[in-house]
């Protein structure tokens, strides 16, 4: 496979090819490694034939990108060869990450509110711990993040560029940068397809057309970072339910007159002081929704509790099994 200033040679056959189909093991997040790998290499070993005593070197390596979009994960994949890079560069269409891949807690609301479950607890989790990995990885490094701010228009090229003094390789096709754009989800990744370039002309074609592009955006680095940077706060199930407590309606306290029918109640028939607190609430109930069921253990005193409610209303009907008839 030639690249745009000398032949770059894949050890691997599995990468022979210069068409990546994002099928183990050719795969877009694979073939960039290579790339980057083997001319990081290369970079080390040009530099120590022009200085004997040359011991190590810093990185050599731009990676630049354009995407629609991107997400946390795929930056995470990247942090690992943050020592190779010298420079990482990502001008995307969308500022917002991938809507399939935001890294926040969502909760299933069944009719009842009581019963809460967590949606893919976690896979949840681990989108909160990509997030803190990208954003020490997007603070840290030596990456830049822009956004095309042309207006009305989209930006949806893909275009990946690896550099080094001595070599550059362009990929152009269908991916995204996001996990499964560069195929790291295996088999359940997106089905894409990308064209290593395999000419000089094309490579500096394209990485022209990259600088063009660069030109007409400006950075949001920090934006994506604030954004991370929300998604690491972890709410709990008892966070997030008792900021659905506070959000319903305020119970309406019984009148004066009910309040003493009530409590009259309460020394005539002698209920506990649990059973005046469930007839209170059964006859917020019914106040605010017009119906109300009180349901308990066998010889918790429901007729009583009953009784209580039915003292501040008059026209009360009592429907029962005949068996339970006078």
């Amino acid at each position: 496979m030639s690249g745009g200033g000398g032949l770059y040679l894949s050890s691997n056959p599995n990468l022979s090819s210069n068409l990546i189909t994002n099928q183990n093991p050719n795969t877009l997040f694979t073939r960039l490694i290579s790339l980057i790998e083997a001319y990081s290499a290369q970079s080390h070993h040009a530099d120590s034939l022009k200085d004997k005593n040359f011991a190590d070197s810093n990185p050599q390596v731009s990676l630049s990108i354009i995407s629609g979009f991107f997400n946390a994960k795929a930056f995470v994949e990247f942090s690992r060869y943050a020592h190779l890079l010298r420079s990482f560069c990502l001008i995307i269409g969308r500022l917002e990450p991938s809507e399939n891949h935001t890294p926040t807690l969502s909760f299933d609301l069944h009719n009842d509110p009581f019963d809460m479950s967590v949606k893919d607890f976690d896979y949840q989790l681990q989108c909160i711990t990509d997030a803190r990995i990208a954003h020490h990885f997007i603070a840290n490094a030596n990456v830049e993040i822009l956004n095309l701010r042309a207006n009305n228009v989209l930006l949806h090229s893909k275009l990946y560029i690896v550099q080094s003094p001595y070599q550059q390789s362009a990929i152009i096709g269908s991916s995204n940068f996001t996990a499964s754009g560069l195929g790291i989800y295996g088999d359940k990744s997106n089905k894409e397809l990308n064209l290593l370039c395999d000419s000089k002309r094309d490579t500096q074609e394209a990485l022209n057309y990259f600088e063009s592009i660069r030109d007409q955006s400006t950075s949001c680095k920090q934006e994506v970072l604030d954004m991370l940077h929300t998604s690491f706060f972890y709410h709990s199930p008892k966070d997030i339910f008792s900021k659905i407590l506070s959000t319903l309606p305020k119970q309406e306290s019984p009148t004066r007159t009910e309040s003493q029918a009530l409590q009259t109640a309460v020394e005539a028939f002698g209920l506990y002081d649990f059973q005046a607190l469930a007839a209170r609430e059964l006859i917020s109930r019914l106040k605010r929704y017009g119906i109300a069921l009180l349901a308990d253990s066998v010889g918790a005193g429901k007729t009583l509790t009953a009784l209580g409610v039915a003292s501040i209303y008059d026209g009360i009907t009592i429907i029962a099994p005949k068996n339970l008839c006078a």
